[in-house]
């Protein structure tokens, strides 16, 4: 066989493959469950975004003015759900999706660069539930969950407490919704009083 027909076999191997992938939605090949195994989509999501985030995100370290205190109650009220803390597992619901949010307090979110978890949770990923947080959060209060997920297995024990409560409160914490729920709840059942009395007097 010729160099001549080894190259258009390889070259029509590649139009081939192309075809087959750019057909393969209209034909439903791959399954885009959540319940479903594991499959090339995944692989080339994966791959495909850390790539992007390596080549888009900021060259740039946690400032020395971010900190914890500023981002854990973002961390609890947005965050903990989906990706749990050190002793707060995630929702039982949160380990059905796929992919899974990961456990940012492990290896594999912790060998990202500061400036890759900015970009991240800036931009968030499209297809796995992770919103853009740049929108409508400013450049410090995304720095200060960068800096809480630097800091998530190192957390004091007050802070881990706190977690601990937000979750149980449905996600959030101390201040966020707890104390103003159970206010508006004492309203609403005084506004149920004052009618059910008034109707008594008519």
């Amino acid at each position: 066989m010729g160099k001549g027909s080894f190259w258009l076999g390889i070259v029509g191997g590649l139009v081939l493959a192309g075809l087959i992938f750019v057909a393969s939605p209209y034909i439903g090949i791959f399954d885009m469950t959540a319940t479903g195994k594991p499959n090339i989509l995944d692989w080339w999501g994966g791959t495909n975004l850390h790539t992007i985030v390596e080549r888009k995100a900021v060259e740039e370290n946690i400032p020395a003015d971010a900190s914890v205190a500023g981002g854990i109650e973002h961390y609890a009220s947005t965050c903990l759900l989906c990706h749990g803390a050190p002793e707060t597992p995630r929702r039982p619901w949160a380990e059905s999706m796929l992919p899974q949010p990961p456990e940012l307090w492990k290896e594999d979110a912790q060998h990202m660069s500061d400036g890759g978890i900015y970009y991240i949770v800036d931009n968030g990923i499209r297809m796995t539930g992770m919103p853009a947080f740049g929108p409508d959060h400013s450049d410090d209060e995304i720095w200060n969950l960068v800096a809480t997920v630097r800091q998530l297995e190192t957390l004091s024990a007050e802070q881990r407490q706190h977690l601990t409560q937000a979750a149980q409160s449905g996600g959030h914490g101390h201040g966020q919704g707890g104390e103003e729920d159970h206010h508006n709840s004492d309203m609403d059942n005084d506004s149920q009083h004052e009618h059910t009395d008034n109707h008594e007097h008519q």
